[in-house]
């Protein structure tokens, strides 16, 4: 069913805006659908003008930089007199060839002899049409003395060509101060880095006593007293507790004639005898008592018949 409008005193309630309403939203879509469009192609137009200089930036400046290179800047050269460009002094040189071996090496180098000359060194014999080199020294000796001895007068007279350096040494007090000064900190430098490593060693050989230390606690049983001390707890050894019965000795009286009939007999005998048992003491009741009543007395013990 429609919905029922509602009622006033004058009567329903009549809209005449319903009709309307609906051009009013299509209208409104289609604006926004207009400016939404409108504003992506604004948008598109906008990244294709800046794009294209970006683009066109980036490019030359790779290109700029892969000339620049690949072109190093370098100074082109002085001109000629005549304002004529670079010569051939301005390119690049051969490089030089290196030398066999330097004159100052010719001593450091080892020598390799001929066989002949090795044959003839050892043998000790000359090679036949060639002079000794002894002749040769003593023919050319007599004609090049007197050009020696004047080589060796101007040699005399020149002056020692190695003389040695003196300096004076201006002692700086500001100088020696300082050297002082950063001579004394490096001792006590190396002090402090003596001391901290004596302290490492110290503390890693406490903290392993430590360790061993607990290790045996973990093992043997242990306690504290008041102070803190540990004290080691002993374990308990049977063998070395006090008895609880203590066995007294004791002897017995015995009569003359046992001990004089055993002594004689201890000197006859081989093996040793089992102890006798003692034995019993008969007791002589007086007369006036009759055997009816002895047997009602108490019989005496054994140790109060030995000592009467």
């Amino acid at each position: 069913m429609g919905e029922m409008p509602e009622r006033s005193p004058w009567g329903p309630w009549t809209e005449f805006g319903r009709s309307i309403c609906g051009a009013e939203e299509a209208v409104a879509a289609t604006i926004d659908q207009i400016l939404t469009d409108g504003g992506t192609l604004l948008w598109q137009k906008y990244l294709e003008r800046k794009a294209f200089s970006f683009a066109s930036n980036a490019i030359s400046d790779a290109l700029v930089s892969r000339l620049r290179m690949c072109y190093v800047s370098h100074d082109s050269g002085e001109t000629a007199v005549d304002g004529a460009l670079r010569g051939p002094e301005w390119n690049i040189e051969d490089e030089p060839q290196p030398c066999e071996i330097d004159s100052w090496a010719r001593m450091h180098l080892p020598v390799r002899r001929s066989g002949k000359a090795d044959e003839a060194s050892t043998s000790g014999g000359k090679l036949p049409g060639k002079p000794r080199r002894g002749q040769l020294a003593s023919s050319s000796r007599p004609k090049a003395a007197s050009g020696l001895s004047s080589v060796k007068e101007k040699a005399t007279d020149q002056p020692p060509r190695m003389f040695m350096l003196e300096g004076e040494n201006a002692v700086d007090p500001e100088e020696e101060r300082m050297r002082e000064a950063k001579a004394q900190e490096e001792a006590r430098k190396r002090d402090k880095e003596r001391l901290a490593k004596e302290s490492e060693k110290t503390q890693e050989e406490e903290r392993r006593k430590v360790q061993q230390l607990h290790e045996e606690m973990s093992k043997r049983p242990h306690t504290f007293d008041t102070e803190g001390n540990l004290i080691w707890v002993d374990e308990l050894k049977p063998e070395r507790l006090p008895k609880l019965v203590e066995a007294f000795g004791y002897s017995m009286k015995r009569e003359p004639k046992m001990r004089d009939d055993k002594a004689a007999l201890g000197t006859t005998m081989a093996a040793p005898k089992a102890k006798q048992r003692p034995r019993r003491r008969q007791v002589h009741w007086p007369c006036a008592v009759t055997s009816a009543a002895a047997e009602m007395l108490p019989r005496p013990r054994l140790s109060q018949c030995m000592h009467s």
